[in-house]
């Protein structure tokens, strides 16, 4: 039931309508669900950066941070998802972003492969956005526990993934 909204050729909030910036709005559930906002790195080197480290101030160049925080105000969304290819992801993604991360205050970054097809982190990655923002649309939850529900699974999903990386290796 999700709706999905290549939005990445038309402004949003900001700047009068002419910031481009969230490239996807996904509506979780329907029309009227929470927002999952999500911005495609594919062709561009970005570096990770540091969410009090805005590129707005002495004409910075866009780090990740600035890329989720920016698209999530531009789309009015309750989550931002960045995804970079790690066939042309600067080598700080690479080396801070391993398969899934969550940047605090930013929202989810993700690397996938685009030539050999794999998508798994971001499927795994969209699972989670999903659920997250599903459950922060109900308002009998804790803000203060989801928080550290989250930080946990995250935690959890690293350990697998680490998991797999060893099982493979043997």
């Amino acid at each position: 039931d999700d709706l999905v909204e290549n939005t990445g050729n038309t402004g949003g909030e900001l700047d009068g309508g002419s910031n481009k910036t969230g490239d996807l709005v996904v509506r979780i559930g329907g029309p009227d669900g929470p927002r999952l906002v999500m911005e495609v790195k594919f062709d561009k080197k970005v570096n990770v950066g540091n969410l009090f480290d805005p590129k707005h101030e002495n004409r910075r160049t866009d780090t990740a941070w600035s890329q989720l925080v920016e698209a999530s105000a531009n789309r009015d969304s309750g989550l931002a998802m960045i995804v970079f290819d790690e066939n042309s992801a600067s080598s700080d993604v690479k080396q801070k972003v391993r398969d899934v991360a969550w940047l605090p205050g930013g929202g989810l970054a993700v690397l996938v492969d685009q030539a050999t097809g794999d998508y798994r982190n971001l499927t795994v990655a969209y699972g989670f956005a999903r659920a997250l923002l599903l459950a922060m649309a109900r308002p009998e939850l804790n803000a203060e526990l989801l928080s550290v529900v989250v930080s946990r699974a995250l935690r959890e999903i690293q350990r697998c993934l680490q998991v797999g990386d060893h099982v493979e290796s043997i």
